[in-house]
């Protein structure tokens, strides 16, 4: 039994990478009434750092998220109401695939692979495709360093003030399964 002392909310954790975009979209049913509270936080050790709200009476959220960590987003219904909730939770690229027609599978050498006999360490992803491939942007207004290694394939780079910066999540990482959704009921009443 729920009391006003002891209200519900629901909690779901995702592990996100730097370069992916956080998209959670809740609505309570249409047949019910009350506002609805979603919140992402992200895990910094033992504590939880809020990094967005859904606007009132939107119940969305769209992140582009900095930094790898776990991410938390916390569902709760308006007090002393029970509802159930509609919820879609998902990652995705912030930038696309820059060589026309390739896909996350079309990368075939990864951030971090030894180079020259292990001397070096790879600071990009390789982009397989046949060679004449046109190459275009990763996003409006952003310029991505792609050239030719060679093999038929193109190396993307990124780099921030701190270094070299994994390419992969930015444009074929990890993407969730979809746009699944998932009903759940949160209880926020006194009984």
């Amino acid at each position: 039994m729920v009391t006003e002392d002891d209200p519900e909310a629901s909690a779901f954790i995702m592990e996100v990478r730097r370069g992916q975009r956080f998209l959670a979209d809740a609505a309570i049913d249409s047949d019910q009434a009350g506002a609805l509270f979603v919140d992402v936080f992200v895990r910094e050790g033992a504590t939880l750092r809020r990094v967005a709200s859904a606007p009132p009476g939107v119940g969305a959220v769209d992140i582009e998220v900095r930094e790898d960590a776990d991410y938390i987003l916390r569902v709760q219904p308006e007090l002393f109401r029970s509802s159930t909730v509609a919820l879609a939770v998902r990652t995705e690229p912030t930038l696309r695939i820059p060589v026309a027609g390739a896909t996350a599978s079309s990368v075939g050498s990864f951030f971090g692979a030894a180079r020259d006999g292990g001397r070096r360490a790879h600071h990009g992803i390789d982009i397989f495709a046949a060679r004449g491939t046109p190459v275009r942007a990763a996003a409006g207004g952003i310029v991505t360093s792609v050239g030719p290694n060679g093999l038929g394939g193109n190396t993307i780079w990124i780099y921030s003030t701190g270094g070299a910066v994994d390419p992969l999540p930015y444009v074929a990482g990890r993407a969730s399964r979809g746009k699944a959704r998932k009903t759940i009921r949160v209880e926020s009443s006194s009984g």
